[in-house]
């Protein structure tokens, strides 16, 4: 596959970067604030995304960054789990490789089968939770 790849192409991809950073780092910093790790780990967290995104990604345009479900578990995780930030991350990096197996075993497939009143409760759900973070500290 050749990839025609110009000036005018690189140019565009740098402003798109630059575009999604922008629009991505204040929601980076809300997940990081929202999982109780701080502002800063939801940047290192976005980061890393985008880099292993891009290193491991099937695709020429990479859509990706912190989601609401993630940051919930991870809040949870964190709470439970994790004492300190060193034990979050290597449950992160644990996380991490499972996904990277269930990935190479192809299992992803089988989420087709999930029907869809299970996957909007589910959504649901994480709305609701992510509803109660945000009210609980003002009340």
């Amino acid at each position: 596959m050749k990839l025609d790849y110009s000036l005018q192409t690189l140019r565009g991809d740098i402003f798109g970067g630059i575009t999604t950073a922008v629009v991505g780092l204040p929601v980076a910093l809300a997940f990081g604030v929202a999982t109780g790790l701080g502002a800063v780990a939801g940047i290192y967290g976005a980061i890393a995304v985008g880099f292993f995104a891009a290193v491991f990604g099937g695709t020429r345009g990479q859509i990706s960054g912190p989601t609401g479900p993630m940051s919930v578990a991870m809040a949870v995780i964190v709470t439970i789990h994790a004492e300190t930030l060193s034990e979050a991350f290597t449950i992160a990096i644990m996380a991490g490789a499972i996904q990277v197996l269930l990935g190479v075993l192809r299992i992803g497939r089988f989420v087709a089968y999930t029907p869809y009143s299970v996957i909007s409760g589910f959504m649901s759900g994480i709305g609701i939770i992510i509803i109660m973070m945000q009210v609980l500290p003002f009340i």
